[in-house]
Parts: C-alpha cells; sequence; structure tokens
C-alpha cells in the first residue's frame, strides 16, 4: 500500500490479530533538520508496543454489537498492565474494530482526529 502525506508528523498505528491475541504498535514519523542540503532522515519514535495482548471476547461472532468499543489488554512480563496513551484510544478502538472483520473485502480508513465540540 502506498500514500503520499503532506504533514510534518505521521503516527502510524498497526494491529496483527491472531485468534483473540493482538499485537499493537504506535509509531510516530518526523523528519530531521535539514543539514548542508541534504535531505532529512525520517526519525522514527515508538509511542506503544503491546505483544500479545487478549481480548475475551468474540467480535468476529457473538460479541459483534461491542466491536469498536473495546481495545485488548496489554500487559508487560512483570504482569501490570500497560496502558495505551489516552489521545489513542479511539484510534486503537477503530484498529481493534478492523482487525476483527473476518474475510473482508472492503475498505477500511482511519481519519485525521477531530475533537468532540465541548458543551
Amino acid at each position: 500500500m502506498h500514500a503520499i502525506v503532506v504533514a510534518r508528523t505521521l503516527v502510524k498505528v498497526e494491529m496483527f490479530r491472531f485468534g483473540r491475541t493482538y499485537q499493537l504498535l504506535i509509531t510516530k514519523h518526523q523528519p530531521s533538520e535539514v543539514q548542508d542540503g541534504r535531505r532529512p532522515a525520517l526519525l522514527t519514535e515508538e509511542i506503544f508496543r503491546g505483544s500479545d495482548g487478549f481480548l475475551s471476547l468474540e467480535l468476529y461472532g457473538k460479541d459483534k454489537n461491542q466491536a469498536g468499543t473495546i481495545i485488548p489488554d496489554f500487559y508487560a512480563r512483570a504482569g501490570e498492565k500497560l496502558l495505551i496513551p489516552e489521545q489513542f484510544h479511539a484510534a486503537a478502538q477503530a484498529i481493534t474494530l478492523v482487525s476483527s472483520c473476518i474475510a473482508c473485502v472492503h475498505s477500511h480508513y482511519l481519519g485525521p482526529f477531530v475533537p468532540s465540540p465541548e458543551p
């Protein structure tokens, strides 16, 4: 897949699901400063990495009505829960929904973040 992005910073959200086990990677990409007129290097920062996350629900089956509203739980090796940064919860919920779409033949897209209006 290819895309043209016109932005100073790009955040990439990737998820892999195998059964009820999930892998989640959130990274930030931005160019470095230009030096000596050379093309800037691409700097990558890992924001969150969750391995072997678990979701006890079957979002592709009997629990379909909850798809898009929940996120798998991820734990460190020592057993403490890893917290996904709050600003990425909506993206994590959306990509969990997308990764639970079995035998899907349609496209899924995430759009730009639009903050909800304050009351």
